[in-house]
């Protein structure tokens, strides 16, 4: 039912990065949601209900992991997956908590695009046969 192209929230401060990954997403036909602090990346994923997140890890008002564990405690966004990009030097235990309270994946950078692309492809159509 959904177009084939789904959409992105990408909650991320930084406007070089935003514009990369809109820029890139956009190529691939699928349509980005913005927002450049926490507490509204968390309206509108409660709102927009989008096939996947795309969430910074330092963002104006509050962490990725706070942003991450909120996210899944919640009923309506709580199946979302969620890939945290992160393009500072973060520790292997940020890493691992990211994953163990539900990310999709943790990505660090600097990131390869491609590679990033690929995996939101992979997260957002797994469900998919």
């Amino acid at each position: 039912q959904a177009d084939a192209g789904g959409r992105v929230l990408l909650i991320e401060d930084r406007f070089s990065q935003q514009e990369a990954l809109t820029t890139a997403l956009e190529q691939l036909g699928i349509e980005v949601l913005q927002a450049a602090d926490g507490a509204k990346g968390l309206v509108m994923a409660v709102e927009e209900r989008p096939d996947l997140i795309l969430l910074g890890m330092q963002l104006p008002d509050m962490d990725g992991t706070t942003i991450l564990r909120s996210i899944k405690q919640k009923d309506e966004t709580a199946t979302i997956p969620v890939i945290i990009a992160s393009d500072e030097g973060y520790q292997l235990s940020e890493r691992a908590r990211a994953l163990a309270l539900g990310a999709a994946d943790f990505v660090t950078g600097p990131f390869d695009l491609d590679v990033l692309l690929e995996e939101v492809r992979m997260f957002m159509y797994e469900d998919e046969d």
